[in-house]
């Protein structure tokens, strides 16, 4: 997606520069493949906050390539907006759904409800060797990674 985002970029001068810097993600967009992969899992696999993050890095960044340094800063820009969203007593709901994998689905456990709903709590879904709905929850990566999660 990052590729096709990418070669939609056109300059008056030289409409094909975003074909080329496509071709060349991970060393002329990004300095390195390793960089773009940590945003990329960082993520959490929701396009939306990975664009925004992008967004972000390039705003940190005077030139191409986008710096490991300007990719941390947007990294630890998007920890502090969910980690203003996520209320004392959640902390232990999310220590929970990281050991299992899942989440309640009755009425009385309407805070995990509230952690999916601000996607502090991902879903992630896939068909089985039986062609079987399969689900699993995991805590997002950007989550996961706030001091406050792992103390």
């Amino acid at each position: 997606m990052i590729v096709k985002r990418i070669e939609e970029v056109t300059l008056k001068d030289q409409p094909h520069i975003g074909q080329e810097l496509a071709q060349a993600l991970d060393s002329k967009v990004f300095v390195s493949s390793e960089v773009l992969d940590h945003l990329c899992l960082m993520s959490g696999g929701h396009v939306r906050l990975l664009m925004k993050m992008i967004q972000k890095a390039i705003d940190w960044t005077e030139d191409l390539p986008i710096s490991k340094q300007a990719v941390n800063t947007a990294i630890e820009e998007a920890k502090n907006d969910y980690r203003n969203t996520i209320f004392e007593h959640q902390w232990p709901l999310l220590r929970e759904v990281a050991a299992t994998k899942q989440i309640p689905n009755n009425e009385s456990d309407r805070e995990y409800q509230r952690l999916l709903a601000s996607r502090c709590i991902l879903q992630y879904r896939y068909y089985d060797e039986n062609d079987k709905l399969q689900l699993w929850y995991d805590v997002h990566p950007l989550v996961k990674d706030l001091e406050k999660f792992s103390s």
